[in-house]
């Protein structure tokens, strides 16, 4: 029932916003991902006609990417593509197969429209948190961004990184964009940039320079094919302005980067969906004209080698594919999420936080699949027209990130590709409350600048625990909609930590958080889980809050154990010590 409400919520937004686009109509919508009636993704070994497919009923044979042999087969929208597959799949021409996937935004609902002059740089709480409230009304905790306003004093940008935007384009002529869009110096013309320092022509109808594309002069549209990359939806825009909206101009908002060339590269519709074959094309695209990172704030579909394929040529090109973690709040471990669940160096899995460093609860998370997080809940951006609103979910963490890289590689511009993923990995703020969700931490912009490796929460010594039984249980099974409280408290002990002999809840949905004496959040738990000891927490108290919501219901858990430090605090007679 959950997952099916979740669908309707999203089919009722396309229907309020007017977005009912004749490509909706035309996709899969049985079990599973969706794609495209009618339409595979295929690699071939070799140059191969149409003829060669026409007994299956083909159509027509469009190259995605010509020197992989990578094309889309076009068959009538009536025919069952997954049979389709299993013929091609036996194809003495055919490598792989695939359903051409509908990917969609990793987002939710817009709202809204001393050292920075930009006058809406307070409503960044993701670059700045002072505790100033998000626009749910929710006091932050200070200290809780990514430490922009330290890492500028040591970097700004530079127009010489290029990050590619993969999305729903970006409004290139936004007041707070303009002077940061990439532009394309192989097509030349009479096209002025915004600050005059170079100059274009937007179409004269000719490939100057020789890359198949005509006038692509500040990006291409994968859905029109087209030069104009205009963004009709706003998730593109909005994307852009975390990364690179212009600092220090006087003018709304900032970016991470107040100077970076973003490449608009359209693929998602005005409805925010698009194709895997588009997709495709894009990051090749991207590719060929050497970005140095690639934001993808979407997902959707399920596993594609052709999609494989190009990250992996991009992450041969030592080109960084910054993902979207995905917004389903569950775990990529267990249940993958493409493309973020790729398994390349290049490829950076994001999560999203809120402004107190909790992950935002629809955000998905992986011990070892998602090595990041960064704010998502709350973000203010630009959007189309310029305006500037609010958007919440891992497609606006995941923009925060690859702004850190595009400083990143301006502060060292001859890094290499690991150097910089691992300047970033390593600079990262443990969050307690994340260490079973992420690989490390959430990423901090000037320890990333400035090489600093923030130190780490150093575990208790295993000699020092004393061991307590102690039987503690939730209700079996527990109740939906409710949230429950118990406390263990051990007079005199500095650190404390408890043991599940069983645990089991609804994973992604009903939680087990773990507090220390202060209300800080040390742990949190999901899911079916083997024997385990939670994190240790400061203080002679640990709470556990099992919180349900208002669907299925499982055992919940049994505590056996606990475990406790008593530190010696009695100072030493200094004329004793020799």
């Amino acid at each position: 029932m959950k997952r099916i409400s979740l669908l309707l919520v999203f089919a009722v937004f396309l229907v309020s916003v007017g977005v009912i686009h004749s490509e909706l109509t035309r996709l899969n919508r049985g079990n599973g991902p969706n794609f495209v009636a009618g339409e595979v993704v295929v690699k071939l070994k070799q140059n191969t006609a149409i003829t060669a497919f026409k007994a299956l009923g083909a159509l027509n044979l469009e190259s995605l990417v010509s020197d992989r042999n990578i094309y889309t087969l076009k068959f009538p929208q009536t025919m069952d593509v997954k049979a389709l597959i299993g013929e091609l799949k036996k194809h003495p021409h055919v490598v792989y197969a695939e359903p051409n996937y509908i990917y969609t935004t990793d987002d939710f609902s817009v709202s809204g429209s001393g050292m920075v002059p930009d006058p809406d740089f307070p409503k960044n709480w993701g670059l700045h948190n002072t505790g100033q409230k998000d626009k749910n009304d929710q006091e932050g905790t200070i200290g809780s961004d990514i430490d922009a306003l330290k890492a500028w004093v040591e970097q700004t940008g530079s127009l010489e990184v290029k990050v590619a935007v993969i999305d729903t384009g970006i409004d290139y002529k936004h007041e707070d964009l303009a002077a940061n869009i990439m532009h394309n110096t192989g097509e030349v013309g009479e096209y002025t940039d915004p600050d005059g320092t170079l100059k274009h022509k937007e179409t004269d109808g000719i490939d100057n320079d020789g890359n198949g594309f005509i006038d692509d002069v500040i990006g291409w549209n994968f859905v029109k094919n087209s030069n104009n990359p205009m963004d009709d939806y706003g998730h593109g825009t909005h994307v852009a302005g975390t990364i690179g909206a212009v600092g220090g101009n006087g003018v709304g908002t900032v970016g991470v980067a107040w100077k970076v060339s973003l490449l608009a590269v359209k693929f998602l519709d005005s409805g925010g969906s698009g194709s895997l074959a588009d997709a495709v094309k894009s990051i090749d695209y991207a590719t060929k004209m050497g970005v140095h990172a690639m934001n993808n704030s979407w997902g959707g579909g399920g596993f594609s080698q052709a999609l494989a394929d190009v990250i992996q040529a991009a992450n041969e090109k030592g080109i960084i594919f910054l993902a979207a973690a995905g917004n389903d709040g569950g775990n990529n471990d267990k249940s993958p999420h493409y493309p973020s669940n790729y398994q390349f160096e290049n490829v950076i899995a994001v999560a999203a936080t809120d402004n107190k460093d909790n992950l935002a609860d629809f955000s998905n998370h992986g011990k070892t699949t998602v090595p990041v997080s960064a704010p998502g809940v709350g973000i203010y951006s630009t959007l189309p027209d310029n305006k500037y609103g609010f958007l919440s979910g891992t497609s606006m963490a995941t923009p925060h990130v690859a702004g850190v890289v595009a400083l990143l590689l301006a502060q060292f511009p001859n890094a290499t590709m690991a150097e910089i993923k691992q300047k970033l990995m390593n600079s990262t703020e443990e969050i307690k409350a994340l260490r079973r969700k992420v690989t490390s931490g959430r990423v901090n912009a000037y320890y990333a600048v400035t090489g600093y490796e923030p130190p780490r929460f150093v575990p208790t010594d295993p000699s020092l625990w004393v061991t307590q039984e102690h039987k503690l249980s939730s209700p079996h099974d527990y109740e939906n909609d409710k949230v429950y409280n118990w406390k263990i408290t051990h007079p005199g002990a500095t650190r404390m930590r408890v043991h599940f002999s069983k645990f089991d809840t609804e994973a992604g949905y009903d939680t087990v958080t773990i507090k220390d004496d202060a209300g800080g959040v040390v742990d949190t738990f999901e899911g079916t889980l083997d024997p385990l000891w939670s994190f240790e927490a400061e203080g002679n108290t640990i709470e556990i809050i099992l919180k349900t919501d208002k669907y299925v219901a499982r055992y919940g858990f049994d505590i056996d154990q606990y475990q406790y430090v008593i530190e010696n605090t009695v100072t030493p007679d200094p004329t004793t010590l020799q």
